[in-house]
């Protein structure tokens, strides 16, 4: 256990809402103490044996009926004495079995400070519990299987291999340099053939890195061309479905600047007072509120409007 660790944290481990269960983790030297007193079963808690319990307070009200897990230290997830309440998926009773071990001496844990301690503690590397994040945020298949081969070492492991091949060989340079006339000088085509291969996997290695970004955060494309191109179309047959609709055949984003107005400005008040623009005629609202405030009729009545609506 890590030094100096004395504080036991507790957290909800599912996600915020309502659900069928609801999981309260708990960590640290005072989990039995915790189990004695908000835990109640008919046979004695078992080590890693799901158990039907009840959840009480610190009072000893009853919280929720539930499954109970015991974790003991070092063979838990943290390396830690552990505590799982399966409880029932209502955020208040989620709410108040955690108020119930805070009461009792527990406190709120930080984002990843669980798997923090399971770091520290020497129950993972530090590659995967950054994977762990990565796992946890995956949003496709192929972000997922990313994410669980740097959970289990598959990078450092390669990483590893390249460092020992590198290792070697500077191993020989160094007796060289440091005992020239004992160590001969090793043969610098032969080193070129051996650095060749040690080249390809580190330039491999940065390839899959710049992938797996990709893999992860996805990539940014903008499909760019001409009104009525086929560029919904083509969304769409690129994604298997439809993705949006377009209001109107031939509406575009012209519309929201303007421009459809603009160019529609050239024509007669006639065709202005039948066209379904969503910009209104002249770019403004209807006809009829711009007749109606301006007042009149007749040739310069209708000039007066339209100097009025540009």
């Amino acid at each position: 256990m890590l030094d100096g660790a004395s504080t036991t944290i507790v957290a909800v481990a599912t996600p915020a809402g309502k659900g069928a269960i609801a999981i309260v983790r708990a960590s640290g030297p005072s989990v039995p103490e915790l189990v004695r007193r908000l835990v109640r079963t008919k046979s004695h808690l078992r080590r890693r044996v799901a158990t039907y319990a009840t959840i009480v307070d610190e009072n000893g009200d009853l919280l929720d009926h539930g499954l109970a897990i015991f974790f003991q230290a070092p063979h838990s997830y943290t390396g830690e004495d552990m505590l799982e309440l399966q409880i029932h998926g209502s955020p208040v009773v989620a709410r108040e079995v955690v108020r119930a071990l805070l009461a009792c001496g527990a406190a709120l844990a930080e984002p990843g400070e669980f798997t923090r301690r399971a770091f520290l503690n020497g129950k993972m590397g530090l590659h995967a519990a950054a994977a762990v994040a990565d796992i946890i945020d995956a949003q496709t298949r192929s972000a997922a299987r990313a994410a669980l081969a740097n959970f289990d070492s598959g990078l450092a492991l390669e990483v590893r291999a390249v460092r020992s091949d590198l290792a070697a060989i500077l191993e020989e340079l160094e007796g060289t340099i440091d005992f020239p006339d004992e160590v001969p000088e090793p043969d610098r085509d032969g080193l070129k053939e051996r650095l060749a291969p040690i080249r390809m996997r580190l330039e491999r290695l940065r390839r899959d890195g710049e992938l797996g970004k990709i893999v992860r955060e996805g990539l940014g494309i903008a499909i760019v061309g001409p009104p009525n191109a086929g560029k919904s179309s083509l969304l769409s047959a690129a994604g298997h479905a439809t993705r949006y609709r377009l209001r109107n055949p031939g509406y575009d984003a012209r519309y929201d600047r303007g421009e459809h107005c603009r160019r529609r400005r050239t024509g007669s008040t006639h065709r202005h007072r039948r066209h379904p623009s969503p910009c209104g005629p002249f770019g403004g609202p209807g006809h009829r509120a711009h007749g109606a405030r301006a007042g009149g009729s007749g040739y310069r009545s209708r000039r007066r409007r339209r100097l009025t609506a540009a």
